[in-house]
């Protein structure tokens, strides 16, 4: 009987130091990919987190490893990143904005939705990022420590932009060469407005936003009817824009049209209007002239 109990005995032992074993290998569900690969990334790299740490003067009382654990890529989520390392991706470009303390600018992967914001340094900024939305740009960088802005601001990992170059022109770029005179707004046909509402609605929509998007739409749309006067140096595109909302929701929409196919004394008529609505302003819809319905042209 005791023999028994002691083999017994024994062989729970055995489960439970493998069970312990096992949990301390096994990736818990409630731990991020980002703790995960930083585990994996100091076992191997050691020696590159000393030297990061060194080089950015980051003293004992910043927790790398914690930085780290709390951090997931944008750009490559699911990869071993060591902080410091150069990496290089190929984006379309889609804007930059001074963010206030930090500059940043945005892209996104070949044919992803997704924006991807990147911080980037003061010089990058000023002098490398007059790109127009829709360009190809390779975009180095790497994983570095940033700081909550305000008096002792908390740090944090995060993918700043080392180098931009332009691979190619983008769509708005072969546009503008076309067409270097900016698109004329005028207010719709019917409308009377006072002298401010007039001043108002100019002004938000010849914005950069949404002068982006009629232009962004034009030259990119696939439409023949839109392709010909956007591929034709000598026609005169002009837009308008009002409010309207249609199935409950409410859209900015924008009526294009050339001057030179809207003989003297005429309305303009517009070959294509879009349509953005309120509740999605990056999705531009197009409308089908026959049926009215809107169909999702693109993300901008």
């Amino acid at each position: 009987m005791n023999v028994k109990f002691f083999i017994v005995a024994a062989l729970a032992m055995l489960v439970m130091v493998s069970c312990d074993w096992l949990k301390g290998r096994k990736v818990s569900s409630e731990q991020t990919s980002g703790e995960v690969l930083h585990e994996a990334a100091e076992e191997d790299t050691s020696g590159a987190w000393a030297d990061f740490k060194e080089e950015r003067g980051l003293g004992d009382d910043v927790d790398l490893n914690a930085l780290m654990r709390g951090f997931v890529s944008q750009i490559r989520p699911g990869e071993k990143l060591i902080p410091g390392e150069t990496h290089s991706n190929d984006f379309e470009f889609i804007e930059s904005y001074d963010g206030g303390d930090y500059r940043m600018f945005t892209v996104r992967k070949p044919g992803d939705d997704e924006h991807i914001r990147l911080l980037t340094g003061y010089e990058i900024y000023e002098t490398g990022l007059s790109y127009s939305r829709g360009d190809a740009v390779r975009v180095e960088w790497s994983v570095d420590i940033m700081y909550e802005i305000g008096e002792g601001g908390l740090p944090y990992m995060a993918e700043l932009a080392t180098g931009v170059t332009k691979t190619a022109d983008g769509p708005v770029s072969k546009f503008r060469t076309v067409h270097p005179e900016k698109m004329q707004y005028f207010h719709p046909n019917g409308w009377d407005p006072t002298e401010e509402e007039a001043e108002s609605a100019r002004e938000r929509y010849t914005s950069p936003y949404f002068y982006g998007v009629v232009e962004y739409y034009l030259a990119t749309s696939h439409r023949p009817e839109v392709q010909a006067p956007a591929a034709d140096p000598s026609a005169v595109l002009c837009y308008s824009a009002w409010e309207q909302e249609k199935d409950g929701e409410n859209y900015n929409v924008f009526g294009i049209w050339n001057e030179n196919d809207t003989p003297e004394g005429d309305l303009p008529e517009a070959f294509v209007d879009i349509w953005l609505s309120d509740s999605h302003p990056r999705t531009i819809y197009e409308r089908d002239p026959e049926t009215g319905q809107l169909t999702k042209f693109s993300i901008y």
